[in-house]
């Protein structure tokens, strides 16, 4: 229980950390968040993101490998990936 505690909060810091920097890049745009936490978490960081920065966003909820797979299919421009099961993201490494 401990560890889902300590893996939660990274997740939200690392998910939070990574709005922040996709905010300066293209602030006048929509930002989509592809997000594999509870739809509750999703939207709340979703949603204060957007008031805070004033930018339209909208999240996807959906689990690591859906979301994953979804993103590799539509060749979606994208900004790193935070909080994906260690696996995704170790085959991912391997095939750039």
């Amino acid at each position: 229980m401990k560890l889902n505690k300590i893996s939660l909060s990274i997740s939200t810091a690392l998910l939070a950390g990574g709005l922040m920097m996709s905010s300066t890049v293209n602030a006048k745009g929509r930002l989509v968040v592809y997000c594999s936490a509870t739809n509750i978490l999703c939207e709340t960081t979703t949603k204060a993101f957007g008031e805070k920065y004033d930018v339209k966003t909208s999240f996807i909820r959906n689990g690591s490998g859906s979301t994953f797979a979804k993103v590799e299919a539509e060749k979606i421009i994208r900004k790193p990936m935070f909080g994906s099961a260690v696996p995704l993201i170790h085959k991912h490494r391997r095939q750039n």
